[in-house]
């Protein structure tokens, strides 16, 4: 008997073995994974000729089985509806409007981590111990009543940084309201590594992200001094700030740089938010 044959042979054997309940928290997973976004398919779950599955967010962009390639039929697996009716694990957000369901415990604890229902924990008052937390629609609240002075209300700003020359500034976090949305400003001057670093992570769902770039630019005083620009799109708000600067995949300038653009002793940059062009598009 071949090894493949003899693993199969025991991993049935140890399934004939368990309780029904441990064979199916075993197999769900592989039973309701979608061929093609492979994430838990919920009802309606639509058949093709040859019993293959599709769920309902995949279907509406297929013409024919992407398993065998038949076409797919208006008949609904009522079985396995059924099925993830009562097993698919629900986020512990959905109290609050998260409708996400997984197969198994691990999933949907993953999940959670990201969720954008989750609590937030209160980035601005980090620095001064501040011990809120709450969904990311209170944090414009909390801020505005706890921590106005970090408040950013416009999509495009000018920035000051007082005493930059003489003083290290730690992790600072303000919160920017632009396009309707929220968005975490994280900067820090780090003598260290002798390095500013800044970066804008969009507050909400991750794929969102993407949808919004910032931009930053520094002007020198001297006319023929030189001009600082960066840009990129938005970090998701599940990403470590630490992390970031520590890649360098973010606003990295030395700060020998930076004193070209310190006047009175003050660090002067603008800083925006933009929409990207393409979800422009689809807006408008």
């Amino acid at each position: 008997m071949a090894d493949g044959e003899m693993k199969l042979l025991l991993e049935n054997r140890r399934l004939m073995n368990g309780s029904v309940e441990d064979v199916l928290k075993q197999c769900l997973p592989d039973i309701l994974e979608c061929p093609v976004c492979f994430e838990s398919m919920e009802p309606p779950i639509s058949l093709c000729k040859n019993g293959h599955n599709i769920c309902p967010r995949c279907r509406p962009r297929l013409n024919n089985c992407p398993t065998c390639r038949q076409s797919i039929l208006l008949t609904r697996n009522v079985a396995l509806e059924k099925l993830a009716e009562r097993c698919l694990e629900k986020c512990q957000n959905c109290d609050v409007g998260c409708e996400v369901k997984k197969a198994s415990i691990h999933d949907i604890f993953s999940h959670m981590k990201v969720c954008a229902y989750r609590l937030y924990n209160c980035e601005p008052g980090r620095s001064v111990g501040c011990c809120w937390s709450g969904r990311r629609w209170e944090i414009l609240n909390h801020v505005g009543e706890t921590h106005k002075r970090t408040l950013i209300l416009t999509n495009n700003n000018v920035c000051k940084i007082k005493d930059f020359i003489n003083y290290d500034h730690t992790l600072t976090t303000q919160v920017i309201l632009a396009h309707g949305e929220l968005f975490w400003f994280h900067h820090e001057k780090n003598s260290f590594k002798s390095k500013f670093f800044g970066a804008v992570q969009y507050v909400g769902p991750e794929e969102n992200a993407a949808k919004y770039k910032y931009e930053v630019e520094f002007f020198s005083r001297n006319p023929i001094g030189m001009n600082i620009k960066f840009s990129r799109n938005t970090h998701t708000d599940t990403e470590i700030i630490d992390d970031v600067f520590s890649s360098e995949e973010c606003l990295c300038v030395s700060i020998l740089a930076m004193r070209q653009f310190v006047s009175e002793d003050k660090l002067r940059f603008s800083l925006k938010v933009i929409q990207n062009e393409e979800d422009c598009a689809v807006v408008n």
